[in-house]
Order: structure tokens, then C-alpha cells, then sequence
């Protein structure tokens, strides 16, 4: 009997069936951290690449907005001139405000604006919001600037045969203030060491462009 229980007690104590060691254990993570570190790049690849796509297509769509206002005005080929679209680059989405400043109005100034007032895209639409931009400039409803280039009234087939930029991704300027004309000082530029890149791919950092004859691509920095 004595036996009995000195069996059974040992049985109870003993190291435990199909378990892991410690060392077992520590080899799986450190293979499942090899794994992770190793996919991990792959996905944010994916995931820029896809980002760089959606941007190129709301640039396609806004570079429609554009032939169809150049259609439609009376002088065929013309850009919105400056006076117009604030004479400044960058504007929030239509209709913001900003609540850190209280001289801003809604804003009713901008290529976004201007599109909207005609009825060629809505206030809220998504087409002008890149989604690799940094939050803030998202927060903005709006992540594009735009020329105010006295050059650009000029009838379009003039401007075909040079490299002229209509829209591209902002990276260095906050917007102007709401509901007000510009140019702004220079207290509207972002700070060199506060600016990010809108994409950044295996390929290299850089930016979409639409140009005036509609054509978008993408320019690394550089060229």
C-alpha cells in the first residue's frame, strides 16, 4: 500500500506530458519574430502600393473635373486663374473652418471649392484625400495643392508642350486661411524638419503629379 500511494504521488509531481520547455518555448518565439520581421516589410509595401494607386486615381478624377470645366467654360482650354482660386496653393476642403483661429471663415476658395460651387465633385468627397497623407493634412479634407501660376490662363494647347504641373500632393505648405485671399507669409510653410514625404516605396520617395494635359505620374524626389 505504502507503494501504492509512493507511485501515484510521483506520478502527480512528475514534468508534464506534451508541455514545452522553456527553451522550446523561447525557440518558437524567436522563429516567430524572424517571420514577422521578414513579412513585415512585404506588407507595408503592399500597403504603399496600394496607396499610390488610390492617390493616382483621385488625380485621374480630378484631372476629368478639369477637362470638363475646360469644356464648359467659354474660353475652352483655360485654368481657373488665381484670383479666383485665393491666390493661394493649398485650401482646406470647402466649408471648414479653422478652430484655432478665429478669423477664419468657411472656406470658399480653392480648386476643391471652386469644383464644388459647379457642381463637378462634393464638398466631402474622398477623391481629394490621399490616404498615405499625415493625419493632420487629412484632417483638413483636402491633401492636394494646386497652381495659381499666372502662365496657366493661358489657353491649355499652348501649355501642352511643356512639363506643367495642374495638381499635386502638398508636402510643404499648410493651408491658407479660410475664407480669406491670399498669399500668405511664409509662417504657412512646413518646416523642413516636420515634412513627410507622401509616398514612400521600394522604389523611392516622391510624389503624384497631375499635369495639364492630364497625364499623372509619379516623381521621385530629385527629378
Amino acid at each position: 500500500m505504502h507503494h501504492q500511494i509512493m507511485r501515484s504521488y510521483a506520478y502527480r509531481i512528475g514534468p508534464p506530458k506534451g508541455g514545452f520547455t522553456l527553451i522550446e518555448l523561447l525557440v518558437v518565439i524567436t522563429i516567430l519574430g524572424t517571420l514577422a520581421a521578414l513579412v513585415l516589410p512585404a506588407v507595408n509595401n503592399v500597403r504603399a502600393a496600394a496607396q499610390l494607386v488610390q492617390c493616382t486615381n483621385n488625380l485621374h478624377e480630378i484631372g476629368i473635373m478639369i477637362q470638363m470645366y475646360q469644356n464648359r467654360n467659354a474660353q475652352a482650354g483655360l485654368f481657373p486663374n488665381a484670383e479666383l482660386l485665393g491666390n493661394y496653393n493649398y485650401r482646406m476642403a470647402p466649408g471648414r473652418r479653422d478652430p484655432g483661429d478665429p478669423r477664419s471663415l468657411p472656406e470658399r476658395y480653392g480648386l476643391h471649392a471652386y469644383f464644388a460651387e459647379r457642381g463637378y465633385t462634393d464638398e466631402e468627397s474622398s477623391v481629394w484625400v490621399c490616404p498615405s497623407a499625415p493625419q493632420w493634412m487629412k484632417d483638413h479634407g483636402n491633401t492636394y495643392a494646386f497652381t495659381t501660376a499666372k502662365m496657366y490662363e493661358k489657353e491649355l494647347e499652348i501649355n501642352r508642350a511643356g512639363r506643367h504641373w495642374a495638381v499635386w500632393e502638398n508636402y510643404t505648405l499648410f493651408p491658407g486661411t479660410p475664407g480669406w485671399r491670399g498669399p500668405f507669409g511664409p509662417g504657412y510653410t512646413v518646416p523642413y524638419e516636420d515634412r513627410q514625404y507622401p509616398h514612400v516605396t521600394w522604389g523611392g520617395a516622391g510624389r503624384n503629379v497631375l499635369f495639364l494635359d492630364g497625364r499623372v505620374e509619379y516623381l521621385r524626389f530629385g527629378e
